[in-house]
C-alpha cells in the first residue's frame, strides 16, 4: 500500500473516531431514563410495524451470526486452520478482539439501558450503547471481505474465483443485515447501531492500514 492510500485510510479512520465521539457526547447529554432521540423512537416503531413470523425467524438467525459466541468460534477456526491463518488469521482476529474489548468498555462507561419502545424479540442483559453485535460483526466480516478481495485478484482458477466472489458479497452484506436485525428485534436504538458502525469503521481502516505489521504473525 502506497503512502497516499495509507494517509487516506488514517484520515478516514480518524474521522470515524470523531463521528463516534460526537455521538458519544450526545448520548451522555441525554436525560436519565430518556427513551432516546426522536429518530430512535420513530425508527424502532417503524421496525416494529414490519414484523411478521417469517421475518422474526430470519432476523433471529441473522443476529446470531454477529453474536460473541459465533464470531469468536469463527475467529478460532481462522487461527487454528493453517490455510485460513495464512489468508486471514491474526489480521482479522486481533482487530476483532480489540474492537470487542473497546465496545465492552464503552458499554460500562455509558450504561445506557436497552430500549423499551417495542417488545424485544430476544433476551439481552448487557448495556445498549454502542451495539456490540454491530461493532464486532462489522470488523470481522468487512476485514474478511477485504482479504477475500485480495485473494480474488491472486486466484487463477475460475471456479475458486467465483466462490471467492460469492463469499466476498456475503461478507460485505452480512454485517449490515446484522446491524439492522438489532433494531428490528428491538434490542438496540438506531443510535447504538450507528455508533457501532463508526467505531467498527475506525478499527477496520486502522487494521488495513497496519496490516503489514501484523501479517508476519500469520506464518506461525
Amino acid at each position: 500500500m502506497n503512502k497516499n492510500a495509507n494517509l487516506i485510510l488514517n484520515l478516514l479512520a480518524t474521522l470515524s473516531l470523531i463521528a463516534f465521539g460526537f455521538m458519544l457526547v450526545h448520548i451522555i447529554a441525554l436525560p436519565v431514563n430518556s427513551s432516546g432521540f426522536t429518530f430512535d423512537i420513530a425508527v424502532l416503531k417503524f421496525a416494529g410495524s414490519l414484523r411478521s413470523d417469517t421475518l422474526n425467524i430470519i432476523f433471529k438467525f441473522i443476529t446470531n451470526l454477529g453474536g460473541t459466541a459465533f464470531l469468536f468460534a469463527a475467529a478460532a477456526v481462522l487461527v487454528l486452520v493453517p490455510k485460513l491463518r495464512q489468508d486471514y488469521g491474526f489480521a482479522v482476529v486481533l482487530p476483532l478482539a480489540a474492537a470487542s474489548l473497546c465496545n465492552t468498555a464503552f458499554k460500562h462507561l455509558i450504561v445506557r439501558s436497552r430500549p423499551q419502545v417495542i417488545p424485544q424479540l430476544v433476551s439481552e442483559h448487557t448495556f445498549s450503547f454502542p451495539s456490540g453485535h454491530t461493532t464486532s460483526s462489522m470488523v470481522f466480516y468487512l476485514l474478511l471481505a477485504y482479504y477475500t478481495c485480495k485473494l480474488i485478484k491472486e486466484q487463477k482458477n475460475r471456479t475458486l474465483k467465483f466462490v471467492l466472489k460469492v463469499l466476498f458479497a456475503i461478507f460485505l452484506i452480512l454485517p449490515f443485515l446484522i446491524a439492522g436485525s438489532r433494531i428490528y428485534l428491538g434490542v438496540h436504538y438506531p443510535s447504538d447501531v450507528i455508533a457501532g458502525i463508526f467505531l467498527a469503521t475506525f478499527f477496520v481502516l486502522s487494521a488495513i492500514s497496519f496490516a503489514p505489521y501484523t501479517r508476519f504473525l500469520q506464518k506461525y
